[in-house]
């Protein structure tokens, strides 16, 4: 228990760093891929529904991770990223993850509705242009919070869809 807390500090220190080096750039471009980070213990949500928030954004779905709390052997087999899957100071293990990471998004959506760390990790590593999520405590970590308690998937699209479209990001 007494290591989970410092893992947790080093993870915290390493989003921490990872923040201050990110740069904004190309302020006004357009939607045109959109990668979903979603905490399917908390959230649920189907493929047709990430479809429709693709068809709404008129964009392209071009990356999920889902993430568990719960560490099972079978996590991998059905690609699940669970905590295991980030080390010491965010070091990212799972290859599905680095990959993820390493894609450039228009717009990364992180679905969750409690702050995790292990998420917050894989969302300040992305090096997505525009991050949006619908809960953080870390205000430099995302660009848009879009907070929905409880999550509904209709509310969350109409909303997201007014702010990128005030944004001229659509």
């Amino acid at each position: 228990m007494f290591f989970k807390g410092l893992k947790e500090k080093s993870i915290q220190k390493a989003i921490s760093k990872c923040n201050n080096l990110r740069e904004l750039l190309d302020g006004n471009s357009k939607v045109k891929t959109i990668g979903f980070l979603i905490n399917i213990d908390e959230v649920s949500i189907t493929d047709s529904e990430l479809s429709s928030i693709c068809n709404v954004l008129d964009s392209e779905n071009i990356g999920q991770l889902n993430f568990t709390k719960t560490v099972k052997k079978t996590n991998e087999e059905s690609g699940l990223i669970s905590p295991k899957n980030i080390g010491w100071k965010a070091v990212l293990k799972h290859p599905d993850l680095k990959i993820f990471c390493q894609t450039q998004f228009d717009v990364l959506i992180t679905l969750t509705e409690t702050d995790s760390i292990y998420l917050n990790a894989v969302n300040a590593f992305s090096q997505a242009k525009f991050k949006v999520s619908t809960t953080c405590n870390n205000e430099n970590l995302n660009d848009l919070l879009v907070a929905t308690s409880p999550f509904k998937v209709d509310v969350f699209t109409s909303e997201l869809k007014k702010y990128l479209t005030i944004l001229n990001k659509l």
